[in-house]
């Protein structure tokens, strides 16, 4: 079954952003596992992780539901950690 996704150059084309500037982001959404990319040929093609986007929107409704401030992360946690 084949998913439904965008190859990079489809996406610098959608947002007119610079191919450097796009594959930074994708590499970065695939590092964190937002993403999955899968090659195709000389390209990749990027879909939905649906498992994080799940997660992060479940996140995202407790939050909303909530009083904000109780969720909020330090700025400290938000630093990459390599």
């Amino acid at each position: 079954m084949q998913t439904p996704g965008c190859i990079a150059g489809d996406i610098v084309d959608a947002i007119g952003l610079a191919q450097s500037t796009v594959s930074e982001h994708l590499r970065i959404l695939r590092a964190a596992g937002v993403i999955a990319g899968e090659v195709d040929g000389p390209r990749v093609c990027y879909t939905l992780n649906p498992n994080t986007i799940t997660a992060l929107s479940d996140f995202i409704i407790t939050v909303c539901a909530t009083d904000s401030s109780e969720h909020r992360v330090p700025a400290s946690a938000l630093k990459e950690t390599r």
